[in-house]
């Protein structure tokens, strides 16, 4: 570790463990407004940090690197009955989260993972008091902050504790407000008072990532998510900027779509000829069907059930290559079971960043925001399970399927329950997206759109207006500035 220079009036830690945050921080304008300031000092925190590629992609002069040590949390669930207690039922927790159609998913896979023959009589006595304890925090904010202080107090990770000693920064930039590593991460920025400003990574981490901390400042995307930060999160409504969605800025700049989309054919040796069905695989945990989707789909098109000629482009979830994941080997199958498809097929799919090794590949490279975009914007239809990109594919008109078919995870629930969800239900009632509860109305749908691709239409652009209305093209910029601002205001 390199002393910071004494010049420097503030260090800001940016803790960065997930690849949607880095794409969200460190590729976008936001990262490099805060490049500008002369009296900044940052110090990224990431597992990533070794990697001499993560250094150099990201390198500044007013920037360091440090190693990120997560290691801990495994074990400690491994090892310790009361910290899986704590940490599950804040999972749960919300306030009046009775109401919440999230929340009832989760409980139920919670209960049927909880369950059977094999559960001890005191398992199962563990297991009930799970919901239990979650719905009397919900009815009071003092038991949910108290809930937090003790998980921290007890179960702290101090393998950090070095760099907040050394730096002792002026403020951290995390991606949630206590979910996961953060909740950690907010523990020890506490002892050396270091203030927390949280950017909220995903549209669904409000109703779907349980109870966290209370940090100085929080970047919502919309309007919604403030609303959903008061409402269910406790987080006041003066410590919330609405500042939009910083990833996205790029979808909203205007292209030389001819020249792109010539690269983008060659790149994934697309026919010019057949239209373009595009599908973002979830992960394995949250959709067991991606392979029998690829297969359905593939076999429609060879077989002539999907009418207008056409050829499948898979991009694949970002877990399945991460190798350090207990769905390893389930994913490394379903690799194996793409690979044969494609075989089988050749002329009939695509799959997309096939040749990265791992994750810290995949989101390293900064040309993944390009090609991401390139999905979107020259794709004919898009099919996908209750996923983010639903948003994405109407900031370019590109009609989507949903598949609410199978069930959720692995509980009796069937998967369209998510269609009632928070975040999703709310896109789901603009029109704009079409549903497929079986793999024939799929098919029936891709045939449709096709066909008719400005149907829904007005639909796709109210889901863009309702989701997505603030700082346009400019959200990088607006966090970025309103960061400085918070920060100026301090000296």
């Amino acid at each position: 570790m390199n002393k910071k220079n004494e010049t420097i009036k503030k260090t800001l830690f940016i803790a960065l463990h997930r690849d949607q945050a880095i794409r969200m921080i460190l590729q976008t304008e936001l990262f490099n407004i805060l490049n500008q300031c002369s009296w900044l000092s940052i110090v990224i925190l990431s597992p990533y940090s070794k990697d001499k590629i993560f250094g150099k992609t990201f390198y500044a002069d007013n920037v360091k690197f440090e190693h990120l040590k997560t290691d801990k949390i495994e074990e400690l669930k491994r090892s310790s009955l009361l910290y899986r207690l704590m940490h599950t039922v804040r999972l749960f927790t919300y306030r009046e989260s009775k109401k919440m159609i999230s929340r009832k998913a989760q409980l139920r896979e919670y209960e049927l993972n909880s369950s059977g023959p094999k559960i001890s009589f005191f398992g199962r006595i563990y297991n009930h008091a799970i919901p239990v304890i979650s719905n009397i925090l919900a009815k009071s904010k003092f038991l949910r902050k108290k809930w937090f202080w003790l998980e921290g107090k007890i179960f702290a990770d101090n393998s950090n504790a070095e760099l907040f000693n050394y730096y002792k920064p002026d403020w951290m930039i995390i991606s949630s407000i206590g979910y996961g590593y953060d909740a950690h991460l907010i523990w020890q920025a506490e002892k050396v008072k270091t203030k927390i400003l949280s950017i909220i990574q995903s549209w669904d981490n409000t109703t779907t990532k349980g109870y966290g901390g209370l940090p100085n400042s929080v970047v919502a995307w919309s309007k919604m998510m403030r609303n959903e930060l008061i409402e269910y999160l406790d987080i006041p409504e003066n410590r919330i900027f609405v500042g939009g969605v910083p990833h996205w800025d790029e979808y909203f700049l205007k292209k030389r779509e001819d020249v792109e989309k010539n690269i983008f054919i060659k790149k994934h040796n697309l026919s010019k000829e057949r239209k373009i069905i595009y599908f973002p695989t979830s992960s394995i945990k949250m959709f067991r069907k991606n392979v029998d989707v690829i297969k359905h789909v593939v076999e429609a098109i060879h077989q002539g059930k999907i009418t207008t000629p056409a050829q499948l482009l898979v991009r694949l979830h970002p877990n399945y290559y991460d190798n350090k994941r207990k769905w390893k080997h389930a994913y490394q199958k379903e690799f194996s079971e793409i690979d044969a498809i494609v075989r089988n097929y050749p002329e009939l799919i695509r799959v997309d960043e096939k040749h990265f090794k791992n994750v810290s590949e995949l989101i390293i490279d900064t040309t993944q925001n390009k090609y991401l975009m390139c999905n979107l914007r020259y794709s004919d239809v898009m099919i996908n399970c209750y996923s983010t990109q639903a948003i994405e594919a109407a900031i370019f008109d590109l009609p989507i399927i949903n598949m609410s078919f199978g069930w959720y995870k692995n509980t009796d629930i069937p998967n369209s329950i998510l269609s009632e969800s928070e975040h999703y239900g709310r896109v789901i009632r603009t029109g704009g997206i079409l549903d497929a509860n079986n793999y024939d109305k799929l098919i029936e749908g891709i045939n449709f759109y096709l066909q008719n691709p400005t149907y829904h239409q007005a639909q796709r652009r109210k889901i863009v207006e309702q989701e997505f209305p603030e700082n346009r093209g400019c959200s990088g910029t607006a966090v970025g500035n309103h960061i400085i601002k918070i920060f100026s205001f301090e000296n």
